[in-house]
């Protein structure tokens, strides 16, 4: 962050960067909501998705060592109302 505010950027546009332009919009260039994500043909949409999933399935294999092993697991808002993944 520090190399962007010495390139000019103010801090209004960098945090535009990290909290609108990053990500999923980041990697895909067209959206950071999956459901768009989904629909969209662009290649880079697929890279995105398959980051996505692969991030998820490291975090939750984390979680299910820590605690032990998981009964269940559920996605709620966006991410769960697409079941395409």
């Amino acid at each position: 962050m520090l190399w962007l505010a010495q390139q000019g950027m103010t801090a209004s546009d960098i945090q535009a960067m990290l909290y609108q332009d990053s990500g999923l919009k980041g990697i895909s260039g067209v959206s950071s909501d999956m459901r768009a994500l989904l629909a969209s043909e662009e290649p880079c949409t697929r890279l995105a998705i398959d980051f996505y999933a692969y991030r998820a399935a490291q975090e939750i294999g984390k979680l299910a060592v820590t605690l032990g092993g998981l009964d269940g697991l559920v996605f709620t808002a966006g991410i769960g109302e697409c079941g395409k993944l």
